[in-house]
Formats: structure tokens, C-alpha cells, sequence
């Protein structure tokens, strides 16, 4: 066979499995020998000016890649790009760039991505399922007469009728506790988020660096947890009051 001769896609990558047999024969029962006599060998088996030593190592899976003949837009046997083995089918086919080949071919890569998509909107219902259960399950306080109740709905302020007209008649008399929105970071007054950002910052700096203290880092990592924790609460006193309120009377009756 010489290179001129057209030959399909299949035909092709079949050849060359069957070359590359060869030359690993050949290559174990000359261990010494020099390129142009394993050159000779091949120009005396039939085997094409393009097919190389390289082909050897692409032809087997690499670097959990799928096996290949040829690198990046090279022609072999009269097509562009290279031919490709797909390790789930077997089908072979060409590809411009085996650099961006994902181990299988079209069709399964195809395949692949729909099931991963898949996957992942059922986790995302699964999630979303798991947040509206957890959601209208919450547990809050009535903050006219403090009654425990179910706050399905952030909004909900009162457990009656009755409780919601004497919030709107006298609403000054029952506003929710103050939560502080504000810090002070190295001396400057700032609103929380903005510190929070800035003692993250100065946390994950400090993490690495040997010659700051096992105590300090101890407390940069608890003044970001009391950080976290006071922005929850401040956006839960505007989301849900109710649920804010029934927090808010648990930790002081556990304190």
C-alpha cells in the first residue's frame, strides 16, 4: 500500500493498529537498532510516509484522552484532521484538533452531556424541594402576643385576626428588637458586609503566613463566623420578622 491510495476513515485507523503491532515486534526483537533501518522496515511493510514513531504513543488512550492517529490539522489519507477512537463505541472519526477531544466521540459526548444535565436539574429539584419544605416548615413568634406558630410566608407577622389589627393600630409598640448593621474594623466604623469583606480578606492572608500566630488566626476566624452570623441575622429581621423573633428568643433563653 502506498499513501496516494484512498482509503476510508475505518480501513485507515485498522491499518494502523496493525502497524503499530508490527513496529513494537519489531522493536522487541531489535532493541539496538537505529531509526532509518526501523524506517526501512516500515517502507518495506507498506506503511505510509505519515505514519510516524509518534503514532505509537497517540495510539494508545494518553492523559485520559481517547486513542488518536495524527495530532492537529494534518491530512492522512487524503482527509483533514485527525482520526479518533472513541473508547465507549469504538467509532473512529475525525477531528480538526485532537488537543479538544473529551475521550469519546460526538454522539456519546453528546450523550454524556444530556445525562449530566440531567443529573443536575434533578439535584436543583431536589434542592429546591428540600428549601420550600424546610421553608414552610419554619417556626416563629407572633409579635403581638408571642404565640409560637408556622411561618410558611416571610411576611407573616401575627397568628390571628385579632393580633394583626393591634399591630396596625399601634405598630410602635411592638417594632422588633434593634440588631446592630454596624462594626468597627482596625479603628474605622463600617457597615457589616463591608467588614466582613475586609476581615476575610485579612483571615484567608493570614492563614498562610507562618509568622502570624496560631491565637490570632483563632480569632480573625471567629470574628468572620460572629460577622456571618450577625448579617443572617440582620437580613432575616427584614425577611422574615417572625421567624427573626422566635431566633432571637431562643438564644437568649439558652443564655
Amino acid at each position: 500500500m502506498i499513501a496516494s491510495v484512498q482509503l476510508t476513515d475505518g480501513e485507515i485507523w485498522n491499518r494502523a493498529i496493525e502497524w503499530r503491532e508490527k513496529i513494537k515486534d519489531w522493536n522487541n526483537k531489535h532493541p539496538d537498532a537505529l531509526w532509518h533501518e526501523r524506517d526501512q522496515f516500515c517502507r518495506d511493510n507498506g506503511m505510509p510516509s505519515w505514519f510516524g514513531t509518534g503514532h505509537l504513543m497517540w495510539l494508545n488512550a494518553h492523559w485520559g484522552r481517547q486513542p488518536a492517529l495524527g495530532w492537529w490539522y494534518v491530512s492522512l489519507g487524503g482527509g483533514d484532521g485527525a482520526l479518533v477512537g472513541c473508547r465507549v463505541c469504538g467509532v473512529v472519526e475525525r477531528k480538526p484538533d485532537v488537543r479538544t477531544d473529551y475521550g469519546c466521540c460526538s454522539n456519546c459526548r453528546k450523550a454524556e452531556l444530556a445525562e449530566r444535565q440531567a443529573g443536575y436539574q434533578e439535584k436543583r429539584r431536589q434542592r429546591r424541594k428540600q428549601r420550600s419544605e424546610e421553608l414552610a416548615n419554619r417556626k416563629g413568634c407572633c409579635l403581638v402576643c408571642g404565640a409560637e406558630m408556622t411561618v410558611a410566608r416571610g411576611s407573616k407577622k401575627t397568628c390571628s385576626d385579632r393580633c394583626r389589627k393591634r399591630l396596625l393600630r399601634n405598630p410602635e409598640k411592638y417594632e422588633l428588637p434593634i440588631v446592630p448593621d454596624r462594626t468597627t474594623w482596625n479603628g474605622e466604623e463600617m457597615a457589616l458586609t463591608v467588614a466582613h469583606k475586609h476581615a476575610t480578606r485579612a483571615f484567608y492572608g493570614a492563614a498562610f503566613n507562618p509568622e502570624i500566630s496560631y491565637e490570632t488566626k483563632k480569632k480573625l476566624e471567629g470574628f468572620v463566623d460572629s460577622l456571618q452570623e450577625a448579617i443572617a441575622l440582620l437580613e432575616l429581621r427584614e425577611s422574615a420578622p417572625a421567624v427573626f423573633l422566635h431566633q432571637r428568643q431562643a438564644k437568649e433563653a439558652e443564655a
